[in-house]
């Protein structure tokens, strides 16, 4: 019930991190700790629901149940009886199996209802996230991004063939080797790289193909760049480099054989 209240209740503006916590809640008490793989950086709104269930984690899902319920009924006093059809202060109580019912409702993870309420997230998807690496969504002149999302490797090899730039950019600046290097497509980075591509390309905001994969702990992808001669101080536009970003998972990638050897 709860969950369907917040999918259907009218004039209740939810803010982004109220959404999130209620999505944490719901995935916790439904399905426990986060064994989904972390999105990659260019998926904004997958990473945050991503991060905001994986937090959760080892608490157990009765009492994601009762937090989720006890949230709901911070954000909306009046839900119970609402949904029960009763005047307000007249419902009654909700037991653990009720809860249990509750959160089985399937159109309770829907990211947003039409009235902007729910589970939604007030994020903007990036161009390249809402492509999702679909070839079928992208257009003849973007092809090669969706290939290096794909791990197309053959099409790959085949457009540049044709004339398309292994270095091609999107609107964002980013390069097929930023879109492999997020996705985790190693064999796409060492096809790239074989085709010439620029291993320290930038996008608009000066991150590299290495900080993407960075960022994305994809640690094959973090390696193949690195022995290519990606250079893991490069900084960004805001003065962050994928050595002072990374995880301890992919640090110590980042050290060249010959640096720890000096």
């Amino acid at each position: 019930m709860a969950a369907n209240h917040m999918i259907t209740v009218k004039g209740v503006a939810l803010s982004s991190d109220q959404r999130l916590e209620l999505y944490s809640l719901f995935k916790q008490a439904t399905e426990g700790d986060c064994e989904d793989p972390k999105p990659g950086l260019i998926d904004l709104v997958g990473r945050a629901k991503w991060g905001a269930w994986n937090r959760l984690r080892g608490m157990e899902p009765v009492e994601a149940m009762k937090s989720y319920l006890l949230k709901v009924t911070e954000l909306c006093p009046d839900w119970l009886a609402e949904a029960q059809g009763q005047p307000p202060g007249d419902a009654g109580t909700v037991t653990q199996e009720d809860m249990k019912k509750d959160l089985q409702w399937e159109g309770s993870d829907k990211e947003e209802d039409e009235n902007g309420a729910g589970l939604g997230f007030g994020v903007t998807v990036s161009t390249m996230a809402a492509g999702q690496g679909n070839t079928a969504e992208w257009g003849a002149n973007e092809e090669i991004f969706a290939a290096a999302s794909d791990g197309d490797v053959v099409r790959i090899r085949d457009l540049v063939s044709s004339g398309v730039k292994v270095d091609a950019q999107d609107e964002e600046g980013r390069t097929p080797l930023h879109f492999a290097a997020d996705r985790g497509q190693s064999s796409v980075i060492s096809s790239l790289l074989a085709l010439g591509a620029a291993v320290d390309s930038r996008d608009a905001d000066g991150m590299t193909p290495l900080a993407y994969a960075v960022a994305c702990e994809n640690e094959k992808e973090v390696e193949l760049l690195v022995q290519a001669g990606a250079d893991a101080n490069a900084a960004d536009n805001d003065g962050c480099t994928p050595m002072s970003s990374a995880e301890e998972s992919v640090k110590h990638l980042l050290i060249r054989p010959e640096s720890s050897a000096a």
